[in-house]
């Protein structure tokens, strides 16, 4: 039986999915967010909000058969940042994330925050967020990105928070919408902002799946702004990067396979 969720109004968390021809990894992604809502309790009450870009596959068939209480808005596709603003402009519960339509989340990853986030202040403005585990195409882990201890000057040149793998203050986004004539940078420039005047919480138990394949949206728009970074910021940036590596497992290995055998997980 498909997981019940709450209306925007009553709801305690919101989360947020975007989806433009989503069908090759939409029933994973909404499978294991059914399966971490049912790990939660009764009365802590999530609302599920999808924005569509006017997909012409199967997306919303898709949808409506995996998880039929989902609320579904289709829109004209602006941009990645515009459908992030429209979806938090419908957001009324106090907390919101995002879950992309190429992901999944651990059975665990709702209880653990939520929890965290309950016992924090409830009148303090946060970000909580979580280890990454880069999956493929099959949902097999990788490798696993320990959350970053958060420094402000790092944060000035790359992100250390993984955008999709935090819980974060409704009152924050709203307030900070994304920047839309940023491109691929307004997630960085957003979450650089918003940490100035939030509390920071790192959750290494609480576990993201991020897919990288070739067929995934969002590793290649990830690709993009990698190669355009690499092209346009100096040293200090590659320097800093390395901040991430250690934080990451498997590296010796991923070092191996680029140096050797010219591959990398990224392809």
């Amino acid at each position: 039986m498909a997981y019940k969720f709450s209306s925007k109004e009553n709801a305690f968390l919101t989360i947020i999915t975007l989806t433009y021809n989503a069908s090759k990894y939409i029933s994973k992604c909404l499978q294991s967010l059914q399966l971490a809502c049912e790990e939660l309790s009764p009365n802590l009450l999530i609302s599920h909000i999808i924005i569509d870009g006017n997909s012409h596959d199967n997306t919303i068939e898709r949808i409506e058969e995996e998880s039929p209480y989902s609320q579904i808005f289709i829109r004209e596709a602006k941009g990645i940042y515009d459908a992030l603003n429209y979806g938090i402009s419908l957001t009324q519960s106090p907390y919101v994330m995002y879950l992309h339509s190429d992901d999944e989340i651990d059975t665990l990853f709702l209880e653990l925050m939520l929890n965290k986030i309950r016992n924090e202040s409830a009148n303090e403005s946060m970000i909580c967020y979580g280890s990454v585990q880069f999956i493929d195409a099959n949902s097999k882990i990788l490798f696993t990105r320990n959350p970053p201890l958060y420094i402000s000057f790092i944060q000035n040149y790359v992100n250390l928070i993984f955008h999709p793998n935090a819980i974060y203050s409704t009152c924050l986004e709203k307030d900070y919408p994304y920047a839309t004539n940023k491109g691929l940078a307004a997630d960085h420039h957003h979450i650089t902002t918003i940490a100035k005047v939030s509390k920071v919480i790192r959750l290494p138990a609480a576990k993201y799946k991020f897919r990288l394949s070739d067929s995934s949206s969002t590793l290649s728009a990830i690709k993009k702004k990698s190669n355009d970074k690499l092209q346009t910021n100096n040293g200090m940036v590659l320097i800093l990067k390395r901040y991430l590596n250690l934080f990451e497992n498997q590296l010796l290995s991923r070092i191996k396979l680029k140096l050797f055998y010219h591959k990398s997980y990224w392809k």
